[in-house]
Formats: C-alpha cells, sequence, structure tokens
C-alpha cells in the first residue's frame, strides 16, 4: 500500500501566499523595516548555502512587508490641519441619509495649489448642488486628522474602517457653505463610475416594485445603499446575505450571461476571441463596481481560467485563487483588513478544500454527482463564511441550504433580465412583460427570505468568537482537511481528537470575560459614562431627555462587540444632574458648580453645562480630577481648564481625552 505524499507541485503559490499575508500583517509594527532587511539579508544567505525554497519564502515574507508599508494611505498635509482651507478634489464615494450627505474625496488641491492627493471623509449637511460619483468638486472646510482611536475594547471603528479605505483626513461642511461641482472627473474608471450612477437612476426612476429595484440596484451595481435594514436583516438571518455582495456567484452568472451573448462568435469556431471579449467585459464590470476585493477576486479568477482555456492549458484553482489574492494585495495592501476580502476568499478556499471531498457521490454518476456538488460547495462556503461572520455579524443561520436552493435556481434569470432591463432603457424602452417578470421573481425571494428568518430557530445570534477560539477552529479544520486528503489511521485520530477538543474548548471554557472598569468616552454634546456591571452596562448622561433614544441606540451599536464579549445584553440609561454616582470607592460627581463639600473616598468631578469659572476663586475644596464635559461652551472650557490647573487640579478635556477608571 502506498502512502500519499503531501506536495505542493499543484499549488507552488500557496506558500508564497501564505508568507505573503504575514508579512502584510506584520507590516505595521514599528521594527517592520529593520525585520524585513533581515529577512532580505536571511534570505540572501539561504540563497547562496543552496536553499532556494527557504530563500523565495524569506523573500516574500520581506516583500510582504516592503509592500505593506509603501501601500500605507497619504497623509493630508499636517500644515493644514485645524485650518480652514480651500478644498478640490474628486468624489471617490456618496451616501445620501436622513440628514447628511457623507463624501469620500480625493482631495487634489488646497487653496488652488495642487498637492500630493489624499482622501478625505466630509460630513455635509447641504443637500445642493447635486452631486455624482466621479464628481470634481470645490468646498471651503477646517480639515481635522482621522481619529481611528476608539474608547473602549472592541469597540465599532469606523475611522479604522475609513483608514482601511485609504482615507487619512475629515471635515464637517455645515449648513450654509458652498459646494461646487466644478466639472466630471475624466479617466476610465471614473466614467465607469458615471455609468454606474446612470444604471442605478434608471432602475430607481423606473416602473419596477420598490423591491425590486432595490433588489436590483444591490446585485448589479453592489450599491446596498437602497435597502432597508429590515431587508438586510432578513438576508442576513435567513443565510442569503451573500447574494447581496458582489462576488464569485455575480461573476459566474454575469460570464455566463456574455458567453450566451456572444455565442455566434462559438459558431464561427472564434472561441479565442470570445475569451478575449469576455475577459475585457468582466474587467469592465469590476472597475464599474469599484474594484471591490470579491468581484475583484473573482474576476482575476475568471481571467486565469478563461486564459488557461486560450491557452489550452490545464487550470489550477488553488494557484487562481493565491494569484488574485497576491494582485489584490500588491495593489492594495490593507484590503486585508476587508471583510468582503476575507469572505470572498475563505468561501473559496473551503469551496477548493471541502466541496468535493465530502461529495458522497461518485463522477461516474455524473447528473447525480453534480447535484450532490451543489449541496457540498453551499455547505463548504457556509463553512468558510460563518465563522467570519460570526466575528463580523454575531449571528449564523441554520436554514441556508434550504433558502440557496430557489435563490440558485432563479438569480440567474434575475441577472440576466436585469442585465436586458438596463440595457433597453438606455433606449427609453422599459416593456411591461420584463418588469412584470422581475417583480414576480424578486418578490418570491423576497417573500422567502421574510418567512425563513421569522421561523423559529432561524438562525443562532448574539455569538461572540474570541481570538483563542478562532485559533481553535482554524486547527480543527486543518486536521479535518488532513484527514480527508490522507486518511488512515493516524490523521483519522488527530482529527477526531482535536475536532473533540475544540467542542469541548468552546463548551467549558467561558468565552466572555467581567470587567469592572469605568469608562468615560468621548462625545461632543453630552457627558457619558459607561459602568460594565454583567449583565448590564449602565450609561450615566448629561444629555436632554430627547436624545435618549439616540444615545441608547448609539452604545448598542457602537459597543455591541464589547458588551458581547463582557457577558452583557442590556443597557440602562439614566440622566444625572448634580447628582453623585458611587461606584465602590469612587464617587463620580455630575453638576454644574463645585460642591462645597466631597464625600469620603475618591472624588471625581464631571463639570457640565451652566459651570461659571468665576466661581473657582470662591472654592476651598477641590476633588481628585475634574472632567469637562463636551457641551460646555469651548471659551468657558478653556478658561475653566486655566484656573483649575492654576489651583493645582488635575483637568481632563472630554471632548478630546478618553478615560478609563
Amino acid at each position: 500500500m502506498t502512502k500519499t505524499r503531501l506536495s505542493l507541485a499543484s499549488a507552488p503559490l500557496l506558500p508564497l501566499t501564505v508568507a505573503f499575508f504575514v508579512g502584510i500583517l506584520v507590516g505595521p509594527l514599528s521594527f517592520s523595516l529593520w525585520l524585513a532587511g533581515g529577512l532580505a539579508v536571511a534570505g540572501g544567505g539561504l540563497f547562496l548555502s543552496g536553499r532556494n525554497y527557504a530563500s523565495i519564502i524569506s523573500a516574500a515574507l520581506a516583500t510582504g512587508i516592503i509592500v505593506s508599508v509603501l501601500g500605507r494611505p497619504v497623509s493630508a498635509p499636517s500644515e493644514i490641519m485645524g485650518k480652514e482651507v480651500s478644498v478640490a478634489g474628486t468624489v471617490v464615494e456618496m451616501r445620501e441619509g436622513e440628514a447628511t450627505r457623507n463624501l469620500i474625496v480625493r482631495v487634489d488641491s488646497i487653496d488652488s495649489y495642487r498637492i500630493r492627493s489624499f482622501k478625505l471623509f466630509a460630513v455635509c449637511l447641504n443637500f445642493n448642488p447635486e452631486i455624482y460619483a466621479a464628481d470634481h468638486i470645490r468646498f471651503t472646510a477646517t480639515l481635522t486628522e482621522l481619529d481611528t482611536e476608539t474608547d473602549l475594547p472592541l469597540e465599532l471603528n469606523y475611522g479604522e474602517y475609513l483608514y482601511n479605505q485609504g482615507v487619512t483626513a475629515s471635515a464637517f461642511i455645515p449648513k450654509g457653505s458652498d459646494i461646487t461641482a466644478l466639472y466630471p472627473a475624466t479617466g476610465i474608471r471614473n466614467t465607469l463610475l458615471r455609468i454606474k450612477d446612470g444604471i442605478i437612476n434608471r432602475f430607481a426612476m423606473s416602473d419596477l416594485s420598490q423591491a425590486s429595484k432595490t433588489f436590483l440596484i444591490t446585485v448589479l451595481t453592489g450599491d446596498s445603499s437602497y435597502l432597508l435594514p429590515d431587508d438586510r436583516e432578513a438576508y442576513s438571518r435567513s443565510g442569503v446575505a451573500h447574494v447581496l455582495a458582489l462576488s464569485g456567484l455575480h461573476v459566474a452568472i454575469i460570464t455566463m450571461v456574455i458567453s450566451l451573448t456572444l455565442f455566434p462568435l462559438t459558431l464561427l469556431r472564434l472561441n479565442k476571441l470570445k475569451g478575449v471579449i469576455t475577459v475585457l467585459a468582466l474587467w469592465i464590470f469590476a472597475l464599474m463596481t469599484g474594484l471591490t476585493p470579491s468581484v475583484t477576486r473573482s474576476v482575476i479568477m475568471a481571467t486565469v481560467f478563461l486564459l488557461t482555456l486560450i491557452t489550452e492549458r490545464r487550470p489550477a484553482p488553488v494557484n487562481s485563487l493565491c494569484f488574485a489574492a497576491l494582485c489584490i494585495l500588491v495593489a492594495v495592501p490593507l484590503a486585508i483588513y476587508s471583510i468582503s476580502f476575507q469572505l470572498s476568499f475563505s468561501a473559496i478556499l473551503f469551496i477548493l478544500i471541502f466541496a468535493d471531498k465530502l461529495n458522497p457521490v461518485s463522477k461516474r454518476n455524473r447528473p447525480w454527482y453534480q447535484i450532490a456538488g451543489w449541496i457540498t460547495t453551499t455547505f463548504a462556503a457556509a463553512m468558510g463564511t460563518g465563522v467570519i461572520s460570526s466575528v463580523y455579524f454575531h449571528v449564523f443561520p441554520i436554514y441556508f441550504l434550504i433558502v440557496n436552493i430557489p435563490f440558485t435556481i432563479m438569480l440567474p434569470f434575475i441577472l440576466g433580465g436585469g442585465i436586458l432591463f438596463a440595457v433597453l432603457s438606455v433606449f427609453g424602452c422599459q416593456p411591461h412583460w420584463l418588469t412584470g417578470i422581475l417583480d414576480f421573481m424578486c418578490g418570491i425571494l423576497s417573500r422567502i427570505t421574510g418567512f425563513v428568518s421569522h421561523l423559529p430557530g432561524a438562525y443562532i445570534d448574539n455569538i461572540f468568537v474570541s481570538a483563542d477560539r478562532l485559533i481553535v477552529f482554524s486547527v480543527a479544520m486543518c486536521a479535518i482537511a488532513a484527514m480527508l486528503y490522507f486518511p488512515g489511521r493516524k490523521t483519522v485520530t488527530v482529527a477526531v481528537s482535536l475536532t473533540l477538543a475544540a467542542i469541548v474548548y468552546a463548551t467549558f471554557i467561558p468565552a466572555t470575560v467581567e470587567d469592572t472598569s469605568i469608562y468615560i468616552p468621548r462625545y461632543r454634546r453630552y457627558s457619558v459614562v459607561l459602568i460594565p456591571r454583567r449583565p448590564v452596562i449602565h450609561v450615566y448622561t448629561s444629555a436632554l431627555k430627547a436624545d435618549i433614544p439616540e444615545l441608547t441606540e448609539t452604545v448598542r451599536r457602537r459597543y455591541g462587540n464589547y458588551m458581547l464579549s463582557r457577558g452583557i445584553d442590556s443597557i440602562s440609561v439614566a440622566r444625572v444632574s448634580d447628582e453623585v454616582v458611587s461606584v465602590g470607592k469612587t464617587n463620580l460627581i455630575f453638576s454644574k458648580s463645585i460642591p462645597l463639600t466631597l464625600p469620603d473616598g475618591r472624588n471625581l468631578l464631571i463639570l457640565t453645562r451652566g459651570f461659571r469659572p468665576e466661581a473657582i476663586a470662591d472654592t476651598t475644596v477641590l476633588p481628585d480630577t475634574v472632567y469637562i464635559s463636551p457641551c460646555m461652551n469651548h471659551k468657558i472650557a478653556n478658561r475653566t481648564k486655566d484656573s483649575l490647573e492654576a489651583h493645582g487640579c488635575m483637568v481632563v478635556d472630554l471632548k478630546k481625552t478618553k478615560v478609563r477608571i
């Protein structure tokens, strides 16, 4: 009996890609360049000693570090921070809310002087003039550095998300400030972005039902801003949220539509020309959707596959996946932190590793093999994305296999019909028969997701996956993969043992930890104190009564990950004014004046709106620390800080400083 040996000959890029990944993750460390230099020297020594493979791995690690360092977003000039300047640049992305417009602008000039371009996030209260992606605009605003710090562990960090998109500065454009749309920006990518906006507008203004409009806009352009929160939640809970994110499924269907359109070239035996046109069309689609990691990965893999057909070579899916990852990360190293990147690559990796091995039907029984393959592929993809979805979204759907059946059957027809509808609408034609078909099919899918998402046990929510559990799961999956590819008594024993150990670990080792700290996060409009005491997080605030619902929702959204990690499932909000909140030997004093007497223990005074700095002169006793509320007038806050510090008191401005006690 011959033993199967582990060989990387079929996927030589796999170890290089893993090393490159590690290099990119190490890149942000302060000593990374020194490490890259050491790896380069070590790689040279290994090469001279004849250890070529080890030297290549070392070079891949060093290259990943260097690419990570060179790929850091361009910072805004420090000399303009905090100053009001005239900004001009191209709109990269625009999102409209109920009260604001959020813009990401690639700035190319400040005060009419050309500069090295950087990305700026701007919150705008003006809804005039109309602005679209790829418009070149000008406005006046005060720029600040992008805030990527968090006040609590595991807090939702929108600043970090923006930084990973290449944004390094922010600005607030108040109501009444002028924004001028100068001209449409030039270039192929900007032209395609305008075409994308045109397609969205044609769907939005069509006679389609609202459900059909939002679904088609999302699955054809990748713009999910039209989706209602309830619809998004229903898709997530029913296990078909991947349909809303442009991915390999969409690219495969679009490739099929293109192939059918170009079928006459097959009859003329011009298959190579057909392949080239298909590749070009896919890249146009990728550019139009903004080169998101999932679409880019799919298009690169499709390109490699089509090129292997054109050149009559044997395709290597794992190599293609690695090549796609390397291409994306060389161009945009920060894409490694993108949820889209992680979901897309983990899904395909699990499909390539597990789908065929889990298929119980022989390949000789082709029809049943294909049917079983669809089930195992769906299951493998769900396993690959399930853990990542649990980490980020804390939900795992149970009935995903059932719901994916109608979606897999109907989605090609919906996408094909949507593409036909978009093409016909360019010529001013919107056939009623096509509108009716699209409304009928989109309506069926909408009703299915709504029904399944409300079934008992449709999903597991409030999942918290800690780093240690993620490592345990990964080790167990590697052991199971080894068992499937190299069956034998040893591998089976190891795989079963590690899987059982992972189950025991997840069952009996607590995932949550107790937190007895007191947090005073940074808020601009009022003071907030957070006291987590499992299973409740107590919120004490100087906010007005009308602001309490908004504050409660903000706490739930911003600190949801933290609450799950600490076993907290409810929020208690209390308005305080001239009150003392005692936590052990620490007294939190909310007041608009300095008390004449202080209780025993450590006294922390939070000065709120209405305080007069003149009163400090008459003060005979001072607390240990004074915190100046964000709701206090800026000039009064500065005078108060100066006066208290002159009296030897420690003062903290809560607008600028986070506090953990």
